[in-house]
C-alpha cells in the first residue's frame, strides 16, 4: 500500500482551513495537519513538505475538492483520486473538532477592542490651541523655510 494523504478544505468562522490526515504504508495516521490555506497550489506544496519530512517520496491524495483534483492531476509523484465529501469531510472536521479554541486563536481575527470615548474638548482650550498653532507658523516663517530643511 502507498502512503496515502487526505485532503479536504473545510470551512470554519468565516474563514477556510486546510486539512490534511497522512497515512503511511501501513496504514495508519502519520500526523493530522491543519492550515488556513485556500490556493491549491500552496496545498501541493505544503503536502510534499509534510510528505518529504516523512522521507514520502510518492503518494496518493484523495479529496473531494474540484480545484485541488485538478491542481494534483499534473504533478509528479501524485496520485490523486476524486472521492465523495463524505469520504473525506469527515477526517477533516474531526480534526477542526478536536480543539476549535487553538483555530480560533491562530487563524479567525479578534475583534478590536473600542478606544474610550474622550469628552469633547473645551472651548477655551480649542481657541488657545488656535491662537497658538498661528504663532507657531508664523515663527516658522510660514512655510518660506521648508526648502531648506
Amino acid at each position: 500500500m502507498r502512503p496515502l494523504i487526505i485532503a479536504e478544505y473545510l470551512p470554519f468562522e468565516g474563514i477556510t482551513l486546510f486539512c490534511v490526515d497522512i497515512y503511511g504504508d501501513d496504514g495508519y495516521l502519520i500526523q493530522p495537519f491543519v492550515l488556513a490555506i485556500s490556493d491549491p497550489s500552496v496545498c501541493i506544496y505544503a503536502m510534499r513538505y509534510f510528505a518529504e519530512e516523512r522521507h514520502i517520496d510518492t503518494f496518493d491524495v484523495w479529496t473531494a475538492d474540484r480545484a485541488l483534483y485538478g491542481a494534483c492531476m499534473g504533478e509528479p509523484g501524485i496520485t490523486v483520486f476524486a472521492k465523495h465529501p463524505s469520504d473525506t469531510y469527515t477526517a477533516a472536521r474531526q480534526n477542526v473538532e478536536r480543539d476549535p479554541d487553538i483555530f480560533r486563536e491562530m487563524y479567525v481575527p479578534q475583534q478590536a477592542e473600542e478606544a474610550p470615548k474622550l469628552p469633547p474638548l473645551p472651548k477655551w482650550r480649542a481657541w488657545l490651541s488656535k491662537h497658538i498653532r498661528n504663532l507657531l507658523t508664523k515663527i516658522e516663517g510660514d512655510g518660506k523655510y521648508d526648502e531648506i530643511y
